[in-house]
């Protein structure tokens, strides 16, 4: 439970910088592939809700089966995520003083 509510509380912090970051710098704003990071990356902040919220009460009970898949699939989303924001400046060189 502990760290489901943790993992949901650094996600949101990260999720305000890379949404002002998204918003504020045209030169992201303006590339698809940062969009599609920014919706993998909110569906991974409902995931990792879901996965707190369901272990909230009767946390016991919320681990076999149903917790361990959400945690499986959260961890899956956590590593595509990732693969795609390296993919974001490596690739494209966005949050570089090469990109844009």
């Amino acid at each position: 439970m502990w760290a489901a509510g943790t993992g949901l509380l650094f996600g949101m912090f990260a999720g305000l910088s890379g949404t002002a970051e998204l918003l504020f710098v045209p030169g992201i704003r303006a590339r698809a592939p940062a969009w599609t990071h920014f919706i993998i990356a909110v569906t991974l902040l409902a995931l990792l809700g879901a996965n707190w919220g369901q272990r909230l009460y009767g946390y016991q009970e919320a681990v076999l089966p149903y917790g361990i898949l959400m945690s499986a699939l959260c961890v899956c989303v956590v590593g595509f995520t990732g693969w795609h924001g390296g993919k974001l400046v490596f690739d494209y060189r966005l949050g570089t003083s090469k990109g844009n």
